[in-house]
């Protein structure tokens, strides 16, 4: 719920398209759109010691909305010259970045006392789009890494085992949205075979060396690539389109890879190394 005016988001936007800008509107639609979801998450993560986290929050995200709020947001369209004037927009843009900031807080807080943090906890309040892109790298690589190898382990179809590896390779290679993500699933493999699109997948997780799969879990994924589908053929020559169910691409890769996530929260993920 947008909780600032449209008159409110286009007297920040003069602000801050002066040549000397001011961020005077910026900190109020800030706390005033910010403030009570930091407070709730402030609260469950902390519990009655949260008191001033969502003040101290609200401030440093005010800040760094100060230096990236033009470059990446009304002005993320250069060198068009549009100004994306869209407060429901920034709205939702805003509040993706204040989560992230929370949880990125909350893990380095509660290490610094030496609590145990949950990552259901956090990953509740992050939605798909969000959920695997939260983490600062160096901090994301443990669980990226133990939820990889877990996925990796079980005893689910291929095309669902790769969807979800494809899903998130996508969105750490290319920088993009879980629905830019899913955009380019359906753009690249709805006509090409299982093994095409595995082949894929190993060619862009090269971009990022910690997600190279073992020789084991590769061989794994081979030998259910040469299983037969229904109708006898192996399913590496299974075409990626006919595996979609009746309501459509894009609801089925979603529901496989929400399934999938579903099932890693109920774990505990530990942070062991990744090869087998």
């Amino acid at each position: 719920m947008r909780r600032f005016t449209v008159e409110e988001f286009n007297i920040m936007v003069d602000e801050l398209l002066l040549d000397e800008p001011k961020f005077d509107m910026l900190c109020v639609i800030a706390r005033k759109q910010l403030e009570p979801m930091l407070e709730k998450m402030c609260t469950r993560f902390f519990g009655s010691s949260s008191t001033g986290h969502a003040d101290d929050l609200v401030q440093e995200i005010s800040l760094h909305l100060m230096v990236v709020t033009v470059p990446h947001f009304l002005l993320k369209d250069v060198p068009t010259g549009a100004i994306n004037n869209d407060p429901d927009g920034f709205c939702a843009w805003m509040t993706t970045v204040a989560k992230r900031k929370c949880v990125d807080f909350a893990r380095k807080e509660n290490k610094r006392l030496g609590m145990a943090v949950d990552i259901d906890d956090l990953l509740q309040y992050l939605s798909v789009e969000d959920s695997y892109g939260m983490f600062d790298e160096d901090d994301g690589i443990p669980t990226l890494r133990a939820a990889l190898k877990e996925v990796l382990s079980w005893d689910v179809a291929i095309y669902k085992t790769l969807t979800w590896m494809a899903y998130f390779v996508f969105m750490l290679a290319f920088d993009v949205s879980a629905k830019g993500s899913g955009d380019i699933i359906l753009k690249n493999f709805e006509d090409r075979t299982l093994r095409e699109m595995f082949a894929m997948i190993i060619l862009v997780a090269k971009s990022r060396t910690w997600l190279e799969l073992s020789a084991k879990q590769h061989a794994r994924i081979v030998r259910a690539l040469s299983e037969p589908w229904t109708d006898g053929r192996p399913y590496g020559e299974v075409r990626y389109g006919d595996l979609f169910m009746s309501k459509g691409g894009r609801s089925s890769i979603s529901d496989w890879i929400n399934k999938l996530n579903t099932k890693l929260r109920k774990m505990e993920l530990s942070d062991d190394t990744f090869n087998d």
